[in-house]
């Protein structure tokens, strides 16, 4: 995990400035160039999935637009949003600032899945990730579309 937060300082280094340099434990940089910047500004957006309360939400909170959770209840998630909440609190950012995701792996796309991507809205996800049934075939990609996509925009 502290090989994951350097890593951010070090992408967020190389988007940002002119010529980064970096000296941390897992990357060091100097003068380091990379081009063409990203159009994104001030960088691209992070994306950081992790369940861990100790570590990694606090790297969430501190470099992240948009944490992702795979799996897990809806009061879990509950849970771990108001942990990230007051991270970000504890370091002067605004929570709101952080894209909240849930990830229904293959394994939690069965029965009931529409409930239980209404239980997460609830809970405060913003974006819902949903896997095909493995094997991956196109029949199983629609089957997710008309039986779990369609009844939520409804």
């Amino acid at each position: 995990m502290r090989r994951l937060e350097e890593a951010c300082r070090v992408l967020k280094a190389l988007w940002t400035e002119h010529r980064a340099t970096l000296d941390g434990v897992y990357y060091q940089l100097r003068e380091a160039i990379h081009e063409p910047k990203p159009v994104q500004k001030p960088h691209p957006p992070l994306v950081i999935g992790t369940r861990g309360e100790r570590v990694g939400l606090r790297i969430v909170a501190q470099h992240a637009q948009a944490w992702n959770m795979a799996n897990g209840t809806a009061d879990e998630f509950r849970t771990k949003s108001a942990l990230l909440d007051q991270y970000c609190k504890d370091i002067g950012r605004d929570p709101t600032g952080i894209e909240r995701s849930i990830q229904f792996l293959p394994n939690a796309m069965q029965g009931g899945t529409v409930a239980h991507a209404r239980d997460f809205i609830e809970a405060g996800a913003t974006h819902l990730i949903f896997s095909a049934p493995v094997p991956y075939t196109a029949a199983g990609v629609r089957s997710v579309w008309n039986d779990v996509v369609t009844p939520l925009r409804e």
